[in-house]
């Protein structure tokens, strides 16, 4: 029997273009680090589920662009 979700956190990756956000949300949702990618027009959207102790945890992750100034 799978344990219920205890938590769901949701956080936002900020941070200038092309410093490797969408990298790294993709590295820790999917597991894959692409070598090419597009830039993030608008919001991207991954989940994890974590087991902590004996609590399953959601984490949702938004990977935002900055408009360039």
């Amino acid at each position: 029997m799978r344990l219920p979700i205890a938590y769901i956190i949701q956080f936002t990756i900020i941070g200038k273009q092309g410093v490797g956000k969408t990298c790294l949300q993709l590295q820790f949702t999917d597991n894959t680090f692409p070598t090419v990618y597009e830039a993030t027009n608008d919001i991207e959207y991954g989940t994890r589920t974590i087991t902590v102790g004996n609590q399953r945890i959601k984490l949702q992750i938004l990977d935002t662009c900055l408009p360039v100034v």
